[in-house]
């Protein structure tokens, strides 16, 4: 699933410049934070994350840019929480005191593939090198649970739960909506700094409106490679 996450991005990469060929076109690497903003249950199981990104711009007019890019993300899961779940599905207390399990393995990993929209913000000031935008996303999430989890504890054996009892890969549709600013370093070259909320269409938490919600923060660096 990871290849054709990778081959569906270069397709569209192509594609896109394909439909945009005239105006600048920029190459964008950067690395980024995700926490996850809601349901409560998932924010209980699952930590912040860091990850990196790349992508390539296209400049539609002066101030408007369509952006293919493809993300990658590593979630860990929680301890507690993941505890929690585990008695959960055991319909009872665990056997052994919490203070004594110790956990390994647990990061969910997330692949995105995204088309953005970034709109800059007209600017009256003649010298300006600090340009704030707006950004609005529309793509793909694909999420792979851990190879599997270890819970050890001391003169116990080793509780090995494999991936495939932790649900299966999913991909879902996902929206995202920001606000960045994009600080010119050079002429060829200018920091970008970037928050989105992401809202996930992964159906998972049905208790409440059943999607996966997200706070991104993103720094990264746009060179532009010309026309």
């Amino acid at each position: 699933m990871k290849r054709l996450f990778v081959f569906t991005g270069l397709a569209l990469l192509l594609a896109t410049a394909s439909l945009a060929d005239k105006g600048d076109h920029a190459l964008y690497l950067g690395i980024s934070y995700s926490i996850i903003a809601g349901p409560d249950e998932a924010q209980n199981l699952i930590g912040g994350g860091f990850g990196f990104k790349g992508g390539i711009g296209f400049g539609l007019n002066p101030q408007t840019e369509l952006i293919v890019n493809m993300q990658y993300t590593g979630f860990p899961l929680k301890r507690e929480g993941y505890l929690d779940k585990l008695e959960e599905n055991l319909n009872g207390s665990l056997t052994v005191p919490r203070s004594e399990i110790s956990m390994s393995g647990g990061n969910i990993q997330a692949y995105g593939i995204m088309v953005d929209l970034k709109h800059t913000l007209p600017s009256e000031a003649p010298d300006t090198t600090v340009y704030p935008y707006l950004i609005a996303g529309l793509g793909f999430f694909h999420f792979e649970n851990p190879d599997k989890v270890t819970l050890s504890a001391p003169d116990y054996y080793d509780l090995v739960i494999p991936s495939s009892e932790m649900g299966e890969p999913s991909t879902d549709p996902a929206v995202s909506l920001g606000l960045g600013v994009d600080i010119e370093m050079s002429n060829s070259t200018s920091l970008i700094l970037e928050g989105r909320y992401m809202v996930v269409f992964n159906h998972n938490y049905p208790e409440n409106d059943g999607n996966s919600k997200l706070f991104n923060i993103s720094g990264a660096l746009r060179i532009l490679l010309g026309k």
